[in-house]
């Protein structure tokens, strides 16, 4: 009798363990849900800004696309599935090529090169060219290295520069050639300017002579 009681004790106690094993083997997994439904709404929100940012988005390995947003695959003329897995020195403008991918075998050396930095796109046509200003690391997708970057497009930027430095030079052009004497001083009363007219007036060949 006492031997069938101390089994029977003994059964209780193990099922007890059990019981208390399964309820913390429960409460993991429910754990483990909550876990992977917060990566997974992270993981949308995440998806949801690269895919409406103005910016173009992108994830490269082994020298080939893995991961383009909208904004790129609509500005280089692409669709999703034309892009994804294009070799991305396809994308680089020829004048840059060589730059670009010297900086990423400098990077996958473990070097530092410059992460932010010019250079033009190569459209699907292969003669559109889009001046963008990169920002590029090193990540990993799938467990292997990658690298992630984002593409600023400065086209508009870089042609109303170009505008206003040709503006510049034909008014400094204009001024040079005026019939008129044109002088500018500083607040000193101190010529810091003056046109070839003046120069001529004053007897002088050399506005150094002047200034």
């Amino acid at each position: 009798i006492t031997a069938s009681k101390q089994a029977e004790e003994e059964l209780r106690a193990a099922y007890r363990q059990l019981a208390a094993s399964q309820e913390t083997l429960q409460a993991q997994i429910a754990e483990l849900n909550k876990s992977r439904e917060l990566i997974a709404e992270s993981e949308e929100k995440y998806r949801t800004l690269v895919e409406h940012t103005a910016d173009m988005v992108f994830i490269a390995q082994d020298g080939n696309l893995a991961f383009a947003n909208t904004a790129l695959v609509s500005l280089c003329g692409y669709t999703l599935d034309e892009i994804i897995g294009l070799p991305f020195p396809r994308l680089i403008a020829p004048e840059d090529r060589e730059m670009v991918l010297g900086r990423h075998r400098l990077r996958l050396d473990g070097n530092t090169p410059p992460e932010s930095y010019e250079f033009s796109l190569l459209h699907k046509d292969q003669k559109t060219k889009i001046r963008v200003n990169i920002r590029v690391g090193a990540g990993s997708l799938h467990g292997r290295p990658a690298t992630i970057g984002t593409l600023h497009d400065v086209t508009k930027e870089r042609q109303q520069e170009t505008v206003i430095a040709e503006s510049e030079e034909l008014h400094r052009k204009m001024v040079l050639a005026s019939p008129d004497i044109i002088v500018r001083t500083d607040l000193e009363g101190k010529i810091i300017f003056i046109n070839d007219k003046g120069v001529q007036i004053a007897g002088r060949t050399d506005p150094a002579e002047i200034t």
